[in-house]
């Protein structure tokens, strides 16, 4: 699951924010997850700057929190105990923080920006270490310049995506458990613009979706892992500064396996927020694309069930759209502040398993 990309400066705040969990969804139906069957926002997580922060729901409908803090390191916030609890898991520069649960298991990675300690970094709920952050050993990917991690895990195995030195985006793949690595590939030579997102189809196949390019050779870039290497489409043109990618798990009839086709939200400068998306899962074929808004701020999007539902920022306000039916629908998910519209930073927004949905946002404290 990616991190949320840095705001823009406009969006930056100085006065205390909050991490504030959008929480569970109490309707019975997906189909009525935007209906306005939300619970008011709760304050999960206090700070002092607009961080990045990666957001994943288990099976239970618990949520699981990594987040940056202004005095430096990676912290764990989650309510998996029933209440909100909250652990340091790192003390560096540490940035960039992607979260995944995989079965009973939480895993977490980051780029840390120390000099001389520089690298991409995970840690994992079931691997102990007394004397680390949260009682979780960390454990070193790769060394050298890293920003812009994106992780997924499946079956033990963890997934990534991260910007090297030089502006090269690249896919490490490995056992949790185990260390070194031997997967490190070169997905682009020459990037990114934005954040990259990753996501594994539903038997395990990496695919990434990220900003790239200038002039006439910008635009938003999608990925796909094969066996003679990484195959990149480009499903729109323009400068793309926020990225969200999701891939459509829905069962097929008759017991079919899913189509794994790729849905992206994201931002382009100047424009707005849109849509694209396609019915194969592959590199080829042609892009549908929609535009949702003249909004630049933090977009987020998931596909469940045959219904795409995108949460986006425009004008301080959290707000949502669904398509079901080829049917788009939508309005606001922000409650009232002092002045009527609570100054949100960023967001997130996940699905689990059982249903429900969460969304994680910064806004001004009240």
């Amino acid at each position: 699951m990616h991190a949320s990309t840095r705001p823009p400066a406009r969006l930056r705040l100085s006065r205390a924010l909050v991490l504030a969990l959008v929480a569970t969804l109490l309707g019975t139906g997906l189909a009525s997850a935007f209906s306005g069957n939300w619970t008011s926002p709760t304050r999960v997580f206090k700070h002092d700057f607009a961080p990045t922060h990666s957001l994943a729901i288990d099976g239970a409908g618990h949520a699981h929190i990594a987040t940056e803090r202004g005095s430096g390191g990676i912290w764990y916030v989650t309510n998996a105990s029933g209440s909100w609890t909250e652990c340091q898991l790192s003390s560096g520069n540490d940035r960039s923080p992607s979260i995944a649960v995989d079965g009973a298991v939480v895993h977490i990675a980051f780029a840390r920006r120390d000099a001389g300690d520089e690298g991409v970094f995970t840690a994992s709920s079931d691997r102990p270490a007394a004397a680390a952050g949260c009682g979780w050993a960390l454990t070193r990917r790769l060394a050298g310049d890293a920003t812009q991690v994106s992780m997924a895990a499946r079956a033990g195995t963890l997934s990534i995506a991260v910007r090297t030195a030089g502006k090269k985006l690249r896919f490490l793949k490995g056992p949790a458990a185990t260390t070194p690595w031997t997967i490190n590939e070169l997905i682009d030579g020459s990037c990114c613009t934005s954040a990259v997102d990753l996501a594994l189809t539903s038997s395990g196949s990496p695919r990434v979706a990220y900003g790239d390019g200038a002039g006439t050779a910008a635009g938003l870039k999608f990925g796909v892992r094969t066996s003679k290497g990484w195959k990149k489409s480009k499903a729109h043109g323009g400068r793309v500064k926020q990225v969200d990618l999701t891939l459509d798990q829905t069962p097929g009839l008759f017991g079919q396996p899913p189509s794994n086709a790729p849905r992206i939200a994201y931002v382009v400068k100047k424009q707005g927020t849109y849509l694209a998306m396609k019915s194969s899962a592959g590199s080829s074929g042609g892009w549908a694309k929609r535009y949702l808004s003249k909004s630049f701020g933090p977009v987020a999007l998931t596909h469940h069930s045959n219904v795409t539902y995108i949460v986006y920022v425009k004008s301080g306000d959290l707000r949502y759209a669904r398509a079901s039916g080829g049917i788009w629908y939508g309005g606001s998910l922000s409650g009232s502040g002092r002045d009527g519209k609570p100054q949100l930073v960023s967001g997130q927004l996940t699905f689990a398993r059982s249903g429900t949905a969460a969304g994680v946002y910064h806004t001004r404290t009240r």
